[in-house]
C-alpha cells in the first residue's frame, strides 16, 4: 500500500455473530451488549470507535448471526498529526 493512502486495517472471527439489522446502528454504543449469555460491561466497541474517531478514522462492522464478524479500521495518512507532544 502506497504510505499517502492511509492504512486499513480488517479483522474477523468465525463466532456466534450477531443480527446487524436488530442491532442497528447501535454496535458501536456505550453499555451496548449484543449478547446477554458472555460476560462484558458493553464498553469495548464503544472505546475502539472513540479512539478510531480522535485520530481521524473510521470503523464499521459486518456480521451475520452463526458466521462471524468483520471489522473495518480506517486510517487517513499521518493519523497522529492531531496528537499533541
Amino acid at each position: 500500500m502506497d504510505p499517502g493512502q492511509g492504512i486499513t486495517i480488517n479483522f474477523r472471527d468465525n463466532g456466534s455473530g450477531f443480527d446487524q439489522e436488530q442491532a442497528g446502528g447501535d454496535v458501536f454504543q456505550l453499555y451496548r451488549r449484543l449478547h446477554a449469555d458472555v460476560p462484558g460491561r458493553g464498553i469495548g466497541l464503544y472505546l475502539v470507535k472513540a479512539h478510531v474517531e480522535a485520530m481521524n478514522g473510521h470503523v464499521s462492522v459486518l456480521s451475520q448471526v452463526n458466521v462471524g464478524t468483520e471489522f473495518t479500521l480506517q486510517f487517513r495518512p499521518r493519523a497522529d498529526e492531531n496528537l499533541s507532544d
